[in-house]
């Protein structure tokens, strides 16, 4: 294993990593804003008497729920793909497919990352409070998404280049698994 290997190698499994604790972040989140959404519903009904700001709470909640969980789902092959087309293909076209997905997953995923920052951090500048029955900074919510998709970035960066490498190999090409345990390359 070459030096190049074995850094790329910690790095894809540190992403690796920090995606499945943002997915399981995302999961507790979620199960939050059900809890959240239950509790609510039932003082509404039983006692005459919500949450104070209980709306507002879980709007807060959902992008962390949303955007959290996105890097997971590519890492483990779920999120949306084209595989009727690469299915067909032969394996160096498929690869090189999949890479031009991924350089566009990467650019698309950056491009959001920084829109994403610029937009909490004119929220966070201003102290932005949601219209609610409670102050709640509007900022907390908006931090998901730069957040969200810069991991998201750095997983198609390590996607792409697992690919490249791949396809620009002498060997024969095998199918690309996503396990983050296993190295692929």
């Amino acid at each position: 294993m070459t030096n190049f290997t074995k850094k790329f190698r910690q790095i894809e499994v540190t992403i690796g990593k920090c995606s499945r604790t943002l997915a399981f972040v995302a999961g507790i989140t979620l199960i939050a804003i059900v809890i959240m959404v239950s509790v609510d519903v039932f003082k509404r009904y039983v006692f005459n008497e919500p949450i104070p700001g209980g709306v507002e709470i879980t709007q807060l909640m959902m992008p962390w729920a949303i955007f959290l969980g996105f890097t997971y789902a590519l890492l483990m092959g779920t999120h949306v793909q084209m595989s009727l087309l690469i299915e067909r293909t032969p394996k160096r076209v498929s690869l090189g497919l999949q890479s031009f997905g991924h350089l566009a997953g990467l650019f698309l995923t950056g491009v959001l990352a920084v829109g994403g920052w610029l937009f909490f951090w004119d929220s966070f500048m201003i102290k932005e409070i949601m219209f609610s029955t409670i102050d709640l900074p509007w900022y907390i919510g908006k931090l998901a998404m730069p957040i969200g998709m810069f991991i998201f970035s750095l997983q198609y960066l390590v996607l792409l280049i697992t690919y490249l490498i791949r396809l620009f190999s002498k060997e024969e090409v095998s199918e690309v698994k996503f396990d983050i345990s296993a190295p692929t390359v």
